[in-house]
């Protein structure tokens, strides 16, 4: 009886030690990410993406800007390109979206020269208002298998995003900014 309860207890010490040794190779495989983003929404027939969002009209909306992002080896520091295209209207009072970023960097692999690249399904809430300005937090996970160059193999991870959308006035021409900070990991 003994030998059993000391071989179950070993057994179960081998069994939390890989469980935890899994979890911390999991942990190792993450890379540490943060920067920041400016665009602006885009659609000059609907006008501001979150004052369409809040009336759920999102046919057509997408947002262009820049990224300029810091990460852990191997992504380093990038600046990047940014296009979303809203894909429905979210439960928090924005759209969702779905983000392609594609960086400033030239990587040689076995296909030849590319560019660092990775898309994002992206959604949100609004957080506040003080009329003219539209406070909203995101999240973004990348899309397993969607990485280029320094990105190539991300299956997994998450960036929280906190951001404003100045709204005022309505621009007819849809110019309105969008400034937004973030932090989180990408998984490989």
């Amino acid at each position: 009886m003994r030998s059993k309860l000391i071989a179950r207890t070993a057994l179960a010490s081998v069994a939390i030690g890989a469980l935890f040794g899994s979890a911390q190779l999991m942990a190792e495989d993450c890379v540490s990410v943060k920067g920041k983003i400016l665009n602006s929404s885009h659609n000059p027939a609907l006008g501001s993406v979150y004052v369409e969002a809040l009336d759920t009209n999102i046919g057509g909306v997408s947002t262009i800007g820049v990224v300029a992002l810091k990460g852990g080896k191997p992504i380093g520091k990038l600046k990047c390109a940014l296009v979303g295209v809203a894909t429905g209207a979210g439960a928090g009072g924005l759209p969702d979206f779905t983000h392609t970023i594609s960086c400033d960097d030239s990587l040689d692999d076995d296909s030849g020269i590319v560019h660092s690249q990775l898309t994002f399904t992206t959604t949100g809430y609004i957080t506040g208002s003080d009329g003219c300005t539209v406070f909203f937090t995101e999240n973004s996970i990348p899309v397993p298998g969607s990485g280029k160059g320094a990105f190539d193999g991300v299956e997994y991870g998450r960036l929280n995003i906190e951001g404003t959308a100045n709204v005022c006035p309505p621009d007819v021409n849809d110019n309105n900014s969008i400034d937004m900070k973030f932090t989180g990991e990408v998984c490989y």
